[in-house]
């Protein structure tokens, strides 16, 4: 026999929509463009995680509410520290709608992976922005490949672009057997091996350094500073892909460049932000501006947007793990 229960004082603010441990409606709340949910302190504390990884690893704190700070001669405001931002999600799409194409007959997108963070943060892009074209929650068919990143890591200090070129042909060629119609590689450096082989004898390719460059000319930048490994920084990969286009670019000097090469191998590879390495990208953004007046910026390491995006630098970012991303989502929902 079932007894009833009176409702508690908690069951009636649950009713009233009212989180127990807040004192306004559990309800999204719309902060600029993202949408915020308050959850219970577990769920709080895996978005803080989540949350940390999808920005830029640092988020401000409550000291920095409000703060303006003048970068080159313009005020700027920090953004408010929030809880729990979910950079992906948009406002609902319907599933449903005539519009929207059906996810089942996009193309399947390929990933050749190399380091880790980089590879997440495009997988998650990918899957984060189809809502538009293919309805709410749904993406197109995705397989991932990785070679241990230690080896690509050992290759490229022993300059070997061609075994370089052999493990890309090898994850292309795993792809292909698992499905994928094209190829992306969210990895900036190793594309100079695209230069040691035919990569698209195996599968379609899209070549990050071609789609950083549309970008960049659709926006009517003719000065472009590049940031990334040392190997990416003294390489062709970009130059040649801008030069085209009537687009110059520069270099941070030599120490800096190692630098850079050492917080992306030594800390970001591995997910790990500091302000620190935050500070040093911003001060070497500035003089560049000083020195050599530039449009924007590259990111041409897919992990330095886990550090620097466009609220925090000093000028425009081009952030090619995003931008790959997103030319794979048009490339897969569109079919000849």
């Amino acid at each position: 026999m079932s007894t009833l229960r009176r409702p508690s004082r908690q069951d009636k603010r649950f009713k009233d929509g009212i989180h127990p441990g807040l004192a306004q409606p559990a309800q999204p709340r719309s902060i600029n463009t993202y949408h915020v949910t308050i959850l219970d302190d577990n769920a709080l504390a895996h978005g803080k995680r989540l949350a940390g990884h999808q920005s830029t690893g640092l988020q401000p704190t409550s000291e920095d509410l409000g703060e303006e700070r003048t970068i080159l001669g313009m005020e700027r405001s920090t953004l408010p520290s929030l809880p729990l931002k979910l950079r992906w999600r948009t406002q609902p799409f319907r599933v449903s709608s005539p519009a929207m194409q059906d996810w089942r007959k996009a193309r399947t997108i390929g990933i050749v992976a190399c380091s880790g963070p980089g590879a997440a943060l495009c997988y998650e892009t990918i899957t984060a922005e189809c809502g538009e074209l293919l309805g709410s929650h749904h993406h197109p068919e995705i397989v991932l490949h990785s070679f241990s990143f230690g080896e690509y890591y050992r290759l490229l200090e022993e300059g070997n672009w061609p075994a370089i070129a052999n493990l890309l042909t090898d994850s292309c060629a795993k792809l292909g057997a698992l499905g994928a119609d094209f190829a992306i590689c969210p990895d900036n450096t190793v594309h100079e091996a695209m230069d040691h082989a035919n990569l698209e004898a195996t599968l379609p390719w899209l070549h990050i350094a071609e789609v950083v460059a549309r970008e960049a000319h659709t926006r009517g930048f003719q000065r472009l500073a590049i940031l990334g490994t040392k190997y990416l920084m003294e390489g062709p990969v970009y130059p040649g892909k801008l030069a085209p286009l009537g687009i110059k670019t520069i270099t941070p000097n030599a120490d800096e460049r190692t630098s850079i090469n050492t917080l992306i191998f030594d800390r970001l590879v591995f997910n790990r932000v500091t302000r620190e390495d935050r500070s040093t990208l911003l001060g070497i953004i500035e003089r560049l501006h000083d020195e050599h007046p530039c449009d924007a910026i590259i990111l041409g390491c897919t992990e330095l947007p886990l550090i620097l995006n466009d609220q925090v630098s000093p000028l425009p970012t081009l952030d090619s793990t995003r931008l790959l991303a997103r030319a794979a989502i048009e490339k897969a929902a569109t079919r000849d």
